[in-house]
């Protein structure tokens, strides 16, 4: 089964999503109290889309949820836990996804099922739970996010050698904005300021610069980094300037009606009097300004 790179991305470290109180409820596990508040916000507010989509996912969820709880067979429970497990990371519920993966784990111990339950124990901060299912795993034939993460596990217990040793087989100069993340966090839990430096200066370089100041706030202010912020090369790094110029480079539905930003008010089309994009609403009202 292909996977989607499963530990905790960037983009959920800096989304933003409007703190109505159904969505406050759903950050909190609450989901039916999420559910009774969504329909009155609608009731409010029936023209909005991404409100009823936000409604139409959760009671989405809840039913699979209940199928799953019910559910034995090993490859149906591998299907429901999927799409259950990329909601809960959404919203970084991951006591959530922890339920879900332990007994997807247990009905079907294959390594793709442990290396999940890992990260997401490992999310959790039980750094111990977490070496000890990777310790299990053939981390030389696991991906970079995989071994990454058990290097994470391993630093945050005391084994830097081997984090260490897992982390020089992805330099940093190769990697995504996702594993540089990893990379920041596993070189500060060691103490390395220098090598935790150059990971954050090439995430700020590599990300937007609207996503600068939630990264600062909530990634790089993390626990792990708690021994290199006052480095003056990790200070340095956190004044580093995007790179980016065009936040639409990388939309799988660029050039289409599709257009991931198609219905944010607040997005300034990077692409106003280019006559081959067509973005529907933004592009066009950007243009008139």
């Amino acid at each position: 089964m292909k996977k989607k790179l499963f530990f905790c991305t960037l983009l959920a470290a800096v989304a933003a999503s409007a703190e109505i109180p159904a969505v406050t409820a759903l950050k909190k596990g609450d989901f039916p109290e999420a559910r009774r508040l969504f329909a009155e916000e609608i009731e409010k507010r029936p023209d909005d889309a991404n409100l009823k989509k936000g409604y139409a996912a959760l009671k989405t969820m809840m039913r699979r949820r209940e199928l799953f709880d019910a559910e034995e067979n090993p490859e149906l429970l591998q299907k429901l836990g999927k799409v259950l497990r990329t909601y809960y990371y959404h919203w970084g519920l991951f006591g959530e996804a922890e339920a879900v993966d332990a007994k997807v784990h247990a009905k079907a111990p294959s390594p793709a099922n442990a290396a999940a339950y890992a990260v997401t124990l490992l999310n959790l901060g039980k750094n111990r739970e977490a070496a000890a299912v990777f310790e299990k795993l053939d981390l030389a034939a696991a991906k970079p996010g995989v071994r990454l993460c058990a290097a994470l596990a391993y630093a945050r217990t005391g084994n830097t050698d081997k984090a260490a040793a897992l982390c020089a087989k992805h330099p940093v100069k190769e990697a995504s904005v996702n594993e540089l993340a990893l990379h920041a966090r596993i070189a500060a839990v060691r103490g390395d300021a220098p090598a935790a430096a150059e990971a954050v200066r090439l995430i700020l370089e590599k990300s937007p610069e609207k996503h600068h100041p939630q990264l600062k706030e909530k990634l790089f202010t993390a626990a792990d980094f708690a021994r290199v912020a006052a480095a003056p090369e990790f200070k340095q790094a956190l004044e580093t300037a995007s790179k980016v110029k065009d936040e639409c480079a990388g939309c799988p539905n660029r050039g289409t009606a599709k257009c991931d930003h198609a219905n944010d008010p607040n997005h300034k089309c990077e692409h106003a009097g280019d006559p081959n994009h067509k973005c529907e609403g933004h592009g066009r009202e950007s243009a008139k300004k």
